[in-house]
C-alpha cells in the first residue's frame, strides 16, 4: 500500500513526468507505481497521473520510462535488468493528454 500519492499533471511530456517522480522519490520515497485518471474539478475534467509511493532508505533514485511500442515487454525487461534496471510497474499514462503506454524501472 502506498504511503503517498502525488497527483501529476497528464499534459506534461513523459520525461517531465519521470523528472516529477524524481523530485517526490528524493524526499524519501520510491515510485511503486503510476497510473492515468481523469478528476473533476470545478466541472471540467482534468488528466492526472496518480503516482504511488512508498517510503524507504533502500530507494533507487534513478529512474527510466521507456514506450515499448510494438517492441516485446519482456524483451524490454530482460534487456533493462541485464543493464542493472529494476522494473517497477507498467500500463497506461497520459502524456501530453494522450493515453500512453509505458515501462517504468528504477536504479
Amino acid at each position: 500500500m502506498a504511503d503517498m500519492t502525488v497527483p501529476i499533471d497528464g499534459n506534461l511530456t513523459l520525461e517531465q513526468t519521470k523528472d516529477r517522480c524524481e523530485v517526490e522519490q528524493n524526499k524519501g520515497f520510491q515510485l511503486e507505481n503510476i497510473e492515468r485518471m481523469t478528476i473533476f474539478q470545478g466541472g471540467e475534467a482534468l488528466m492526472v497521473n496518480n503516482a504511488d509511493f512508498v517510503s524507504t532508505l533502500d530507494r533507487l533514485k534513478t529512474l527510466l520510462f521507456v514506450e515499448p511500442g510494438g517492441s516485446n515487454p519482456e524483451t524490454i525487461k530482460q534487456q533493462k535488468e541485464a543493464e542493472d534496471w529494476t522494473f517497477l510497474c507498467s500500463g497506461p499514462i497520459f502524456v501530453k493528454n494522450t493515453i500512453t503506454n509505458v515501462m517504468v524501472f528504477a536504479k
